[in-house]
């Protein structure tokens, strides 16, 4: 349920005092601010509800934390923050992004955009999609996006077992999918969220559900995705279960995915429906620049897990017409429906990142009027590949930052070594007794 004021751009204060009154006579004590690394998690700090107004001035954080692994050890060497003394970055929030949290009844939530000695950091993912967007503005043109996360509901272990356990329940709901109803709590409180949340079910393995976004613009549409996936952990835990955006966390079980679906638009037109001299090119960008794009939809080393041949994960640079093997996917809605569904992007990845990375593809498609290859190209194979494809990308690297790639490619190598280097339970298995 967001809590807007259409005062704020022009008294954003003022606007913040009367939110805060507003919000203190509805019973809300204390507001969390939210934002995002570079992995796409939420990082927060929480604050008495009257310190909002206080938040436009930003809250101070040490921009380590942008360059720290998932085990919080940040990068050093390279004129990365711990070289330069650890200084401060400020998240400063963004007052149209308030909203009340329904299962926090005195709890508020805002997302904030980060700043570096008085600019927008280089490493504000969200700040990445807001140049995007403006720079799609300029052209003309606006985008509209819509995300289907999906995610699998753990047990916790060990070993961690898949909560609904029954096979043959895809496009299910109700409670021989979800035996106890953790699924649909979890769906009512994020319909009461306000982050637009539209259809629910269970899908193909034991365990794993679906969520679908509605479409909306590109921030506001990366907005909910990020909102939903924070959201979806905390209802979780409180249910005693875990939620798992894991690309592949059972070898035996379908990966977990996250399409993006784009439409582009022109004086409330949309150009996909009437214009195959804009869809087209649009296709044939996002399949050029399929290498680099994969270091940002298969983000991590267990993605590539699940891109290979046999199951529903695209494994090359494919288009076709309503089909769901194919990277890009092109469904055969027309008039406002008319759009490409990315199918390439995995639950880990950051919304943000993405959508900033297949905009710009497909802008530059565009403004070459490209052509679809006549065969598809394989896609990386493996993080390390994908990472070498991202920064020899001129486009890409345009469109997140030089600063951004090297940060990310450099904490993304760093976790492809510490993977290279730890034995896992597959090897004890084959090797101890037989070796």
């Amino acid at each position: 349920m967001e809590v807007r004021s259409e005062t704020v751009a022009a008294e954003p204060r003022s606007a913040a005092r009367r939110i805060v009154e507003g919000l203190r006579s509805d019973g809300v004590r204390v507001v969390r601010l939210l934002h995002s690394d570079l992995f796409g998690r939420a990082r927060s700090k929480q604050f008495p509800v009257e310190e909002l107004p206080g938040l436009l001035d930003g809250v101070g954080y040490c921009v380590a934390s942008l360059v720290e692994d998932l085990d919080g050890r940040p990068l050093d060497g390279g004129d990365f923050p711990a070289d330069r003394g650890f200084p401060d970055m400020h998240a400063v929030a963004d007052l149209d992004t308030l909203r009340r949290v329904p299962w926090d009844p005195d709890t508020a939530w805002v997302l904030a955009d980060l700043f570096e000695q008085g600019r927008r950091s280089p490493l504000c993912s969200r700040g990445v999609l807001a140049r995007m967007r403006e720079r799609i503005a300029a052209a003309g043109l606006s985008a509209i996006i819509a995300t289907e996360p999906e995610f699998y509901l753990v047990e916790p272990g060990p070993p961690p077992r898949a909560y609904s356990a029954r096979v043959g329940m895809a496009y299910t709901s109700g409670r021989r999918a979800d035996p106890q109803g953790a699924f649909d709590g979890l769906h009512r409180s994020l319909i009461a969220l306000g982050i637009g949340v539209g259809s629910a079910h269970r899908e193909f393995s034991p365990g794993q559900f679906e969520i679908n976004l509605r479409h909306s613009d590109p921030l506001g549409a990366a907005d909910a995705c990020f909102l939903l996936k924070e959201a979806t952990k905390e209802l979780a835990v409180r249910r005693g279960l875990q939620a798992v955006f894991m690309p592949k966390p059972f070898s035996a079980h379908e990966g977990s995915s996250m399409h993006l679906h784009v439409s582009l638009w022109r004086d409330g037109a949309n150009l996909f429906a009437a214009d195959e001299l804009v869809r087209r090119p649009f296709t044939a960008g996002v399949l050029e620049h399929v290498g680099g794009l994969t270091a940002l939809a298969s983000s991590t080393v267990n993605s590539y897990k699940r891109l290979r041949p046999g199951g529903l994960a695209p494994t090359t640079a494919s288009f076709g017409t309503d089909s769901r093997l194919a990277y890009l996917r092109l469904p055969t809605d027309g008039g406002d429906g008319a759009r490409v569904e990315v199918r390439g992007g995995d639950a880990a990845s950051n919304p943000y990142l993405l959508a900033t990375a297949v905009l710009a593809a497909g802008l530059d498609g565009i403004e070459r009027g490209a052509e679809p290859a006549a065969s598809a190209a394989a896609l990386p194979r493996s993080l390390p590949e994908a990472l070498d494809a991202l920064e020899r990308d001129e486009v890409l690297v345009g469109a997140l930052g030089a600063e951004l790639v090297r940060v990310f490619g450099a904490l993304k190598r760093a976790e492809c070594e510490a993977y290279a280097g730890t034995v896992t339970d597959w090897e004890w298995t084959q090797y101890a007794f037989h070796a």
